[in-house]
């Protein structure tokens, strides 16, 4: 019985003492709160604090007051920590922070709650190479000792920013204004509620519930939330939304695995799923990363799934929608990190509104390169597929504008192409904006290559149509080699028109190099109506035929050196016929003099000396009004060079003068002309003979025209019988000088 009392005795002896502990403890600890509000001793804690975080820091610290909340709650406000420099590093209003007692036993980081108001952060850099000005912060908390491994373990159950800024700038960097700036960012209005679940050495447990800042650039973050799962095996992102002013991005749930070895990622292991749910984008959100899409206000709806590896992706799909665009598209990019990857599209739909395209050539056309051609296809609908390999690039696929549909093939294999078109019919007019070409139908293969200024282009096709000058010509064919480089260019081949008003066969080889032309070409006319082609208002329902030959080379018309030679030439009209067996013309050099000689059935001619063929008739123009300055109606020329030549001509026949000019003149016996032109000594000496001709219903004898330049003379004679209808005559003389 007394063994039981005395048992009874020390339990109750035992209780009381627990609780004279515990009450003490509360007792102290409610004392240690109520003096921790006393003005006084918060200056004193928040200065020892101070002195004890820039003994740790090595810096400057000064916080105004420490608050212990309840329990485990810390308050400090007024904290400033200066960087080793001597400038403001973080300034924060108000800084709390509630952390679980048991668990920091336990060894494990457990913040139930942070916040920070007002915090004001100021990082730096002075060039790309030297330590941030918060590094000193990071080496001051690492553990000293290298050979001891610490095992992270921190849950935050709430951290909660408001009315934040942060800057960052990196001083030998320019800055870019109106530009995100990685080097130069000016954050402000941040405000955040973060949990992190769990972060230890190998894994993290992140939860942004939103996040909000803006940047001086432009940036606006209106929200920002998702969850991150990751460890040494795998990661995942969930919920994540994205939200600017005029854009909303989700994504759909995103899973990737992969392998450690050690410390390092084998980057080989990688495989990644990811989607973008429907999502609507406006361009302008993004103007501060390119400043070109300030004017795109026009939203677009977008959504897409991705999957891949380390060295590839695949896109399963991805559609664009948006008020001038609808794409419809899938493809794959494998050995993306090689110097060579390979990729390929499928476009299952692409349409582009005319209105779109020149918005995007307007305010992007500089940085993409638009040509304004593109802008003048109106409308444009493709259906293809595109791949390539490294450099090579090729497409097949059918294209649909407002100015005409094709099917394409192109192949690009480094510096080379090959490529087909085919078309029933596309408006070349209106894409070069030429009036006088139309619409094009045709079937044309080409290749060759392109090295800068290097350009060798073989195109072999039919035309089966094409409009020019409101004509549709019909049945080209054209197959030759077009080469240009850094001074010139050169074509040879052929080409072929069978067109019912015009049949049209040309070969040879055409180049210029520099200043220099060379030709040397063969054609073949038959029925050619130029009329009925609308080249020429006159002659109608009049065909031509004819041979040519042409082989000349020069820098222009005067210095010119080599023949032309027309054969068969003939013209068929309703009226009337004309043909010609040949006419050669001889143009070049010899001993230093320049010639052109002709010789035809009709009559030869030479011109020798030196002369330029548009001044020659300024020429006689500026004798004449030297000598009789002032003769009515006589206009003194600009000759451009000074001319002197002989020129010399035997004409046998005239009938094509009347068939083919329309000059109702003809010569009975032949007519002879010489002259010699210098302007040098203002000379002139002309005398043409017409023995028999006839001009209208005129018939004439005995023609004569003499026209000299003595001293500063002029003298003229001219000299004619006019033949009645009865055989006699009429004798014209007249014989003038001034």
């Amino acid at each position: 019985m007394q063994h039981k009392f005395n048992k009874e005795s020390q339990l109750n002896r035992l209780k009381h003492i627990v609780n004279t502990v515990i009450w003490t403890i509360a007792g102290l600890y409610f004392t240690l709160i109520i003096l921790l509000h006393l003005p006084a001793v918060k200056g004193v804690i928040g200065s020892e604090a101070s002195d004890l975080l820039a003994h740790k820091l090595g810096t400057k610290v000064s916080i105004g007051n420490i608050d212990l909340g309840f329990l485990n709650r810390v308050i400090l406000d007024d904290v400033l920590i200066y960087d080793q420099h001597g400038e403001k590093l973080l300034k924060s209003s108000r800084a709390s922070v509630k952390i679980d007692i048991i668990q920091l036993f336990q060894g494990k980081i457990s913040i139930t709650s942070a916040q920070l108001f007002g915090s004001k952060i100021n990082a730096y850099k002075q060039t790309a190479y030297s330590k941030a000005n918060y590094q000193f912060v990071l080496d001051s908390l690492a553990s000293k000792n290298k050979k001891t491994k610490s095992n992270l373990d921190l849950r935050i159950g709430s951290l909660i920013i408001r009315n934040g800024a942060l800057s960052y700038n990196q001083y030998d960097a320019v800055q870019k204004y109106g530009q995100l700036d990685p080097k130069h960012l000016n954050l402000s209005e941040i405000s955040a509620h973060i949990i992190l679940n769990a972060l230890t050495n190998d894994s993290i447990n992140l939860n942004i519930r939103k996040m909000s800042f803006k940047d001086v650039s432009g940036l606006n973050i209106v929200s920002l939330s998702t969850k991150i799962i990751a460890n040494r095996k795998q990661a995942e992102l969930n919920d994540f939304e994205l939200m600017l002013p005029g854009t909303v991005i989700r994504l759909g749930d995103c899973f990737a695995t992969y392998t450690f070895l050690g410390k390092e990622l084998q980057i080989p292991s990688l495989q990644y799923s990811a989607s973008i749910d429907e999502s609507t984008i406006r361009p302008s959100d993004f103007s501060c990363l390119i400043p070109a899409f300030k004017s795109f206000r026009n939203k677009l709806d977008i959504s897409t799934s991705i999957s891949g590896t380390s060295t590839s992706i695949r896109i399963h799909s991805l559609g664009i929608i948006g008020r001038s665009i609808f794409l419809k598209t899938s493809g794959s990019l494998n050995n993306w990190q090689s110097k060579n990857p390979r990729w390929f599209a499928d476009i299952n739909s692409l349409s582009l509104k005319g209105d779109g395209i020149k918005f995007i050539s307007d305010n992007l056309g500089k940085q993409l390169n638009i040509p304004i051609e593109i802008t003048r296809l109106g409308n444009i609908v493709f259906k293809g597929v595109l791949g390539g390999y490294g450099k090579d690039v090729a497409t097949k696929g059918m294209i649909r504008t407002d100015v005409g549909s094709a099917k394409l093939a192109l192949g690009i294999n480094g510096k080379k192409f090959s490529g087909h078109i085919e078309t029933d019919g596309i408006s070349v007019g209106k894409i070069i904006n030429n009036d006088k070409l139309g619409i094009i139908a045709t079937k044309i293969n080409a290749g060759g290559y392109i090295n800068g200024n290097d350009i060798k282009i073989n195109a072999k096709g039919h035309i089966g149509n094409i409009e020019y000058n409101r004509y549709t010509y019909r049945n080209i064919n054209i197959d030759g080699l077009f080469s240009k480089k850094k001074v010139g260019i050169r074509f040879n081949g052929k080409l072929d028109i069978n067109d019912p008003n015009g049949k049209i066969a040309i070969e040879g080889d055409f180049s210029r190099l520099g200043k220099i032309t060379k030709a040397n070409v063969v054609a073949a006319i038959k029925h050619f109506n130029p009329n009925a082609l609308k080249l020429i208002g006159s002659y109608p329902s009049t065909v031509f035929s004819a041979n040519i030959k042409a082989n000349f080379i020069g820098d222009n018309i005067n210095n010119a050196d080599g023949k032309l030679i027309l054969s068969n030439f003939d013209m068929l009209s309703p009226k009337d016929a004309y043909h010609l067996n040949a006419m050669e013309i001889h143009a070049g050099k010899d001993n230093m003099q320049h010639f052109l000689t002709m010789n035809s059935d009709f009559g030869q001619a030479d011109i020798i000396g030196k002369f330029d063929y548009a001044t020659i008739f300024n020429s006689i123009t500026n004798i004449i009004h030297s000598k009789i300055p002032s003769l009515m109606g006589l206009k003194r020329g600009l000759a451009k060079k000074a001319n002197n030549f002989s020129f010399n001509a035997y004409i046998s026949k005239s009938d094509w003068l009347s068939k083919i000019f329309g000059v109702d003149i003809d010569i009975a016996e032949p007519a002879t002309l010489s002259a010699i032109i210098n302007d040098h000594r203002q000379q002139i000496d002309l005398v043409a003979q017409m023995p028999s001709f006839s001009f209208g219903n005129n018939i004439f004898k005995n023609g004569y025209i003499k026209v000299t330049s003595p001293n500063d003379s002029l003298k003229a004679e001219i000299q004619a019988r006019k033949i009645s209808k009865d055989g006699k005559g009429m004798a014209w003389n007249i014989q003038t000088s001034a």
